[in-house]
This record gives structure tokens, sequence and C-alpha cells, in this order.
């Protein structure tokens, strides 16, 4: 906790071996957001989504990543 360049260190290196994880990608745009880098929370965000369309935690972390950044509108 409060350590997210560690955290996104380890978040790539388990995107790394399972590229495909939904989870993993949820918690990589968590922690791009946190980081102030909107395009990769986005694209880690809608590629969950892409994933797995029907898990609620990808269109919430959608929601409030767009919020924070005053783009309600998408």
């Amino acid at each position: 906790l409060g350590r997210p360049t560690e955290a996104l260190a380890a978040v790539k290196r388990a995107l790394a071996l399972q590229p495909k994880s939904a989870d993993a990608l949820l918690t990589l745009a968590g922690i791009e957001d946190e980081l102030g880098n909107l395009d990769a929370s986005l694209g880690a965000t809608r590629e969950a989504i892409a994933l797995r369309p029907r898990d609620h935690r990808g269109h919430a972390q959608l929601g409030r990543t767009l919020s924070a950044y005053g783009r309600r509108d998408e």
C-alpha cells in the first residue's frame, strides 16, 4: 500500500505470465489511475471489459476513471 510504482511493476510481471487476466488488468487500471495515467488506465479497463463484459468491476472502474477526469459523457 502506498507504493504504486512497485505495484505497477508487480502487476506487469503478472500480466506477462497471464496476459488475459481480467483481474490483473483491473488492478493495472487502478494503479495507472492512481499514478494519473489516464490513457493507460482506460486501455487496461477496456481490455478487461472485453475479456469479461458481464463483470461489473470493469464497468465500475471505467466510470470512476472517466468521472475523475471529467469525461462523464463517454
